[in-house]
């Protein structure tokens, strides 16, 4: 019947609306981290007021569009009518449902009001127009681990397979095979920007890429699996960390510096079958399993509280310092029959 759905379309909208909620999900726990000075779990006019006077300088994203609203508003002096626009219940309070609806495509009925950000169905906005890559290309672009500050994403392109064009914030990498791409470079404007050029990327390669829009094309003989860390615009930094102790300076036998720039950094653990680390710290980090099958963290050193965590090739791990010492302070074993080795993108802020 023309008109009518696909199967498959109707999975590739289920897919970008669960990951818009995610995506909103992790943007309002991290609003409330920072401007829900009160602990209710919710925005009142005061708390917006805050926000809208700070020095908030996010890149490209939700929050920023958020900020440019209220800012704006408050700046006309019509902050106070706005907040009562995108406050449905009229509770005084903006719950998630509130803020959500505030970051889709409709507007507050109020005609006074200045206009609710629309950003469209994403996880990032950029100056290009384009869509984010999970956004544009759910078949080829997966998030594996999420915390609330970024999301690690795998990406699997058999050969002769081409994404749409799309949009990267600032992005580590790391290519777990080889891989032979064709990229193509688009611009600002949204538009193809010069001829497409091949480029040839060993395993293990650790690329840091700055912000930018292409599209990307397979034209090797195998398939191409690709990790990296996207930052969220609103991060909010973890903070200096008494007594921090890195995993590369107390296990330099086992843990490797791949890449790093001033926020993240990549690394490398391998261990043998019964091999054990060194007490140390982490801050926010995200891990993607390569190889292993079971490791035995123990919290804060003590040897007599072992945590056993079965693992698995190709897994992604969350690993947020708010989940306490399980992931922010600990020694580690391989507790398996096999090696492990695990690549992980942490922050350095």
């Amino acid at each position: 019947m023309a008109g009518e759905m696909s199967v498959a379309e109707k999975e590739r909208m289920e897919k970008e609306d669960a990951e818009f909620k995610r995506t909103l999900e992790n943007l309002w726990g991290a609003w409330l981290s920072a401007y829900d000075t009160d602990g209710s779990k919710t925005i009142s006019l005061e708390e917006l007021k805050s926000f809208a006077s700070s020095n908030y300088t996010g890149s490209d994203g939700y929050m920023q569009t958020l900020f440019d609203w209220a800012s704006g508003a408050m700046e006309s002096g019509d902050l106070e009518n706005a907040f009562k626009a995108v406050d449905t219940d009229g509770s005084g309070e903006l719950e998630f449902e509130e803020f959500a609806k505030m970051l889709s495509d409709e507007p507050p009925e109020e005609e006074e009001a200045p206009p609710a950000p629309a950003v469209g169905n994403s996880a990032f906005t950029f100056a290009s127009g384009l869509l984010d890559c999970c956004a544009s290309n759910p078949e080829a672009y997966k998030v594996v681990a999420e915390i609330p500050n970024a999301r690690l994403v795998e990406m699997r392109m058999p050969p002769g397979a081409a994404d749409k064009p799309h949009d990267h914030p600032s992005h580590s990498m790391f290519f777990a095979k080889p891989a032979k791409l064709e990229i193509t470079d688009y611009g600002e404007d949204g538009n193809p920007k010069g001829e497409p050029h091949v480029v040839e990327i060993p395993e293990g390669a650790p690329p840091i890429f700055p912000p930018g829009a292409h599209q990307v094309k397979n034209v090797g003989d195998t398939e191409a699996l690709v990790l990296f860390v996207e930052q969220y615009p609103l991060c909010i930094p973890c903070g200096d960390v008494e007594g921090f102790v890195s995993p590369f300076e107390a296990c330099p036998g086992c843990y490797k510096v791949l890449a790093e720039n001033d926020d993240w950094v990549t690394g490398m653990v391998e261990m043998a079958p019964g091999e054990s680390d060194t007490l140390h710290s982490h801050k926010d980090h995200l891990i993607y399993v390569l190889e292993g099958d079971e490791v035995t963290i123990y919290p804060d050193g003590n040897m007599e509280d072992p945590h056993a965590v079965p693992i698995k090739p190709e897994a992604g791990i969350p690993a947020p310092m708010s989940a306490g010492p399980i992931f922010a302070k600990h020694c580690m074993k391989n507790s398996g029959t096999k090696p492990i080795k695990m690549l992980f993108f942490e922050m350095k802020k």
